[in-house]
């Protein structure tokens, strides 16, 4: 892959893609936590994801400077696959009936 042009073209296009996985987080981290610690459960998550994401652009440079771009994307690859992997393979916890709340305006 020689075009630096489209390495950007179909870097936006999967960046595109690959941030809707935000979309289903909400809906599949509600099934996996009670109520009571839901809030707590999904910023701790996503807070720690954050913290060694951070790592990464000093990886990916590392690999750039000792490789290629072709193993770049292998690694990015293999992330995606190891994400999908694990998101399969997650049990789900005993579920709750919530009972609806009964607001009142005066």
């Amino acid at each position: 892959m020689g075009n630096y042009g489209s390495v950007v073209v179909i870097g936006a296009i999967v960046g595109f893609f690959s941030n809707g996985m935000f979309a289903g987080y909400g809906a599949l981290i509600s099934s996996f936590y009670p109520v009571q610690i839901r809030s707590t459960a999904t910023n701790t998550i996503f807070n720690f994801d954050r913290a060694i994401g951070g790592f990464s652009p000093i990886f990916v440079g590392y690999i750039l400077q000792s490789y290629d771009m072709t193993v770049v994307m292998i690694y990015l690859a293999a992330l995606y696959c190891i994400s999908l992997i694990v998101m399969l393979t997650l049990k789900k916890g005993p579920s709750e009936v919530l009972q609806p709340v009964e607001v009142k305006i005066n």
